[in-house]
């Protein structure tokens, strides 16, 4: 890293991470619940094999999307790019994020296609976040005693209820086939700097009109991984608080990873043991940080997989996704 300051906001965000990592984990009783769990094979391995899932699930959804944009990579290159871009994310801090780097991988591929990967990879972060917010959603009318006698829990289930009713406003739009909306969007976009980038843009995202049905797949496959993710928040919920009523511990734990989206630190290192352990003393449930120490230790090996894809190279060959279909094609 050439840049002195980069350096030295990454050394930051390292240390803040793990200064606050370390605080969380000290001062509450989080170390002391989480050790029995991670001494348990029954209950670490599902949460490896959640995070292994998490990343398979992550690769359609992203094969999916790239394809409506027309451009066609296979499940194992989209696999190898997930995960790699995850270790990125989580244990190797710098200025690019997991998503920045997918864009890179994938740029190089086809650079003809800059802002048709861009806006798919920006479709993905918000069709995973959408699916996350409705299950955040369902879950708190299933917890709603507990939801509305918190102020701070009523005020975060108003939160993502306003998230994801913008998402779906903004997909409305996107989705929307009427000349209108699109003359409009085009006079406003004519006076504006960079029109042509501005046009390419709003041209990718306008082109999931005609591929709806990717984005239902892209949506479906998304709300199965967040399902099984509450599934196994609830069955660390049931070993670390076995009086915890359901399914408090799975609404809470998703309510701390929308937290831990927060980009402060790597990987949200400390910020969600903090909003882990915020949140479960809000239902009298004392040491919440244990659920999020657990899940980044059940992470640990997807994180060494993505390494070691990045050591061995993410040759990625995209291909136009209509060029591709007619080659499945005939070799049928």
């Amino acid at each position: 890293m050439k840049n002195p300051g980069k350096a030295m906001l990454m050394v930051a965000r390292v240390l803040l991470g793990a200064g606050l990592f370390w605080l969380v984990a000290s001062k509450t009783d989080g170390w002391r619940l989480a050790f029995p769990v991670l001494s348990s094979p029954a209950i670490l391995l599902p949460v490896i094999a959640f995070s292994l899932v998490g990343a398979f699930l992550e690769a359609l959804r992203l094969t999916t999307l790239l394809q409506a944009q027309g451009v066609s990579i296979t499940v194992r290159e989209a696999f190898r790019l997930v995960t790699a871009a995850f270790s990125f994310n989580f244990c190797i801090p710098g200025g690019a994020s997991g998503d920045l780097s997918k864009l890179f991988y994938l740029r190089a591929a086809r650079k003809d296609k800059g802002w048709e990967l861009a806006t798919a990879i920006f479709v993905d972060r918000l069709v995973g976040l959408l699916s996350m917010l409705m299950l955040v959603t369902l879950l708190g009318v299933a917890c709603w005693p507990l939801v509305h006698n918190s102020p701070m829990l009523l005020a975060l289930f108003a939160t993502a209820a306003g998230f994801m009713a913008g998402i779906a406003i903004f997909a409305a739009l996107c989705l929307s086939t009427a000349p209108s909306l699109r003359r409009l969007l085009g006079k406003v976009l004519h006076s504006m700097p960079l029109r042509c980038h501005l046009e390419r843009i709003a041209e990718s995202f306008f082109r999931f009109s005609d591929h709806r049905g990717a984005l239902l797949r892209a949506l479906f496959i998304s709300v199965v991984g967040n399902l099984a993710g509450a599934a196994v928040f609830t069955v660390l919920g049931w070993a670390l608080y076995p009086r915890s009523p359901f399914p408090t511990p799975a609404m809470l734990s998703l309510l701390g990873m929308f937290a831990n989206a927060v980009t402060i630190t790597p990987g949200g290192l400390g910020v969600g043991e903090a909003a882990f352990d915020l949140l479960f003393g809000e239902a009298g449930l004392q040491g919440g940080a244990a659920i999020m120490i657990i899940w980044r230790v059940g992470m640990l090996p997807l994180c060494l997989l993505g390494i070691a894809f990045y050591l061995g190279g993410l040759g990625i060959h995209g291909r136009d996704a209509r060029a591709s279909v007619e080659k499945n094609e005939r070799l049928c």
